[in-house]
């Protein structure tokens, strides 16, 4: 049997069948980038921005809180026994309470924290505002490490809060954490 070679066929590709393709369709390739661009001008414009701010807290519950309160020594056994995500979930419970955000917003004023409000805003406003843009989360399961985050459409008002909110925490750690009498003791040494 004869041997059949076939040679391959030349492409057609090539830059002049390229630009040829192009210039046919030039209405649509224009309308299409047109509508494209605005809108990208539309969303960036239009849409509302949102900043966030985080932070990163270390909860240290047990072994530092035995060192300065003597009075909670004995209860080490009782407290070991428990889960480290029930200490994690109690600390959470406490960053997004009504009464640490209500506290927030009487320390920056309603006006500060709500600075496009129509009108004079409420410290229940500014504190709804809070709450609504806290988001507490654990960074990872069996750690003592909490991420917290607030969202606004201000950025000087994002990290106002979120530092305010930090060391507010901090105090009500400490309230709810410490026994009454261990305030004393420590303002005492």
């Amino acid at each position: 049997m004869p041997e059949h070679r076939m040679e391959p066929e030349p492409s057609n590709l090539n830059l002049s069948n390229i630009l040829l393709a192009l210039f046919k369709r030039k209405w649509i390739i224009l309308l299409l980038t047109t509508v494209g661009l605005v809108a990208a001008a539309l969303v960036f414009f239009l849409w509302p921005h949102s900043y966030e701010s985080d932070a990163v807290l270390l909860v240290r519950y047990v072994l530092d809180r035995n060192a300065v309160d003597p009075d909670t020594a004995g209860s080490i056994g009782s407290k070991a026994t428990t889960t480290n995500d029930t200490f994690i979930n109690a600390e959470k419970a406490i960053l997004r309470s009504w009464d640490l955000a209500v506290q927030v917003a009487e320390a920056l004023g309603p006006k500060r924290v709500l600075p496009d409000a129509k009108g004079d805003p409420s410290v229940g406003a500014a504190a709804g505002a809070i709450s609504g843009g806290l988001d507490v989360q654990s960074a990872a399961k069996n750690t003592n490490v909490i991420t917290v985050s607030y969202s606004t459409s201000r950025p000087e008002v994002a990290t106002l809060v979120l530092n305010e909110l930090v060391n507010r925490y901090f105090t009500k750690h400490l309230e709810v954490h410490r026994p009454a009498g261990s305030f004393d003791s420590v303002s005492q040494q």
